[in-house]
């Protein structure tokens, strides 16, 4: 509903009011305006500037939480075979970290399957073996393998 009045913000003043609103510790996950300021920010790329955004702004080690929600939301596909291994793991931790997981969520399953994708089954079989001697989780990689056979 908010959408179409964010809207009609200049691109300074929707700016000003995504990073005001973020400094109380307002997120798009957990607030409906946020979500709908953020929206408005990101209806206003196209779907390729969307994709190439994800790239650059991951590959420069900054946050794309926003860009991958907006590409989720538009059926967007994320352009994993773009990023690098470590940008691929960054976006991986940072959308972990607002709680996604790639049991309940299909994008977090998609990114971690590219993830997994790029390595052979020894290279999982032997990152399994070492994490869980160092008391680390190897849930991700355990699925990774089963789904191999």
């Amino acid at each position: 509903m908010l959408n179409w009045l964010f809207g009609l913000f200049s691109g300074d003043k929707l700016r000003s009011a995504i990073k005001e609103r973020e400094a109380h510790g307002y997120t798009g996950a957990t607030d409906s305006t946020q979500h709908a300021l953020n929206c408005a920010q990101t209806d206003r790329l196209s779907d390729q500037g969307v994709q190439g955004l994800i790239v650059e702004r991951a590959g420069q080690g900054k946050p794309v939480a926003k860009l991958v929600a907006a590409a989720v939301d538009r059926g967007i596909p994320i352009p994993t075979a773009s990023l690098s291994d470590a940008t691929l793991g960054n976006i991986i931790k940072e959308r972990e970290a607002h709680g996604y997981t790639g049991a309940t969520d299909s994008t977090q399953h998609a990114l971690n399957c590219a993830q997994t994708d790029r390595l052979s089954t020894g290279q999982i079989d032997s990152l399994i073996e070492s994490r869980r001697a160092a008391g680390l989780p190897t849930g991700k990689l355990e699925a990774a393998r089963r789904n191999r056979g």
